[in-house]
């Protein structure tokens, strides 16, 4: 008789939590596909439960990303909801990764081009969230010179990206 091992697979999605790329997307991408694919309904608590309680900046940008892009019933919602709490900078990571970039990367006297992120449309609902927020923060003087002073170029690239007028105060 031989003893089979019951194997759960949510240790599988908190053990991937526990490795990670430094700000490298691109490998985390399939994995949080797979976890979202394999347990929708965990993925999904689990996603504000790391937004709340994680430390690492790229599984939190990934959990945004997978719930936006996500067809299941609610994932857009919270995700949203969750996009909403980044700083800019990773609200521009996020936008960034679906619509895709070319990076130079200096290797050995060379330079290589890379396409990095998805290059997909953004969907509607991700946009009118982004517009959202950057006109929530133009409303509040002081909120938005602090964002500004501490991530100019991400605001400016939302804008940019976006084709999104900038305000009065902008």
């Amino acid at each position: 008789m031989t003893r089979t091992r019951e194997h759960d697979p949510r240790l599988d999605i908190l053990n991937t939590l526990l490795t990670t790329p430094h700000r490298q997307l691109m490998p985390l991408w399939p994995i949080h596909q797979e976890l979202c694919a394999k347990d929708p309904r965990f993925y999904v608590r689990l996603a504000a439960w790391y937004h709340d309680k994680g430390e690492v900046r790229d599984h939190k940008e990934m959990f945004v990303l997978t719930l936006a892009l996500s067809g299941f019933d609610g994932h857009r919602d919270v995700g949203l909801a969750l996009l909403r709490k980044l700083p800019p900078y990773q609200v521009a990571r996020v936008v960034d990764f679906i619509a895709g970039r070319k990076v130079k990367r200096r290797v050995k006297k060379e330079t290589k081009t890379e396409d990095v992120g998805l290059f997909k449309g953004l969907p509607r609902s991700l946009r009118t969230e982004v517009v959202r927020y950057l006109r929530e923060r133009e409303g509040s003087a002081e909120w938005f010179d602090r964002t500004v002073l501490t991530a100019r170029k991400a605001v400016k690239r939302l804008y940019a990206l976006l084709h999104v007028k900038p305000g009065e105060r902008a």
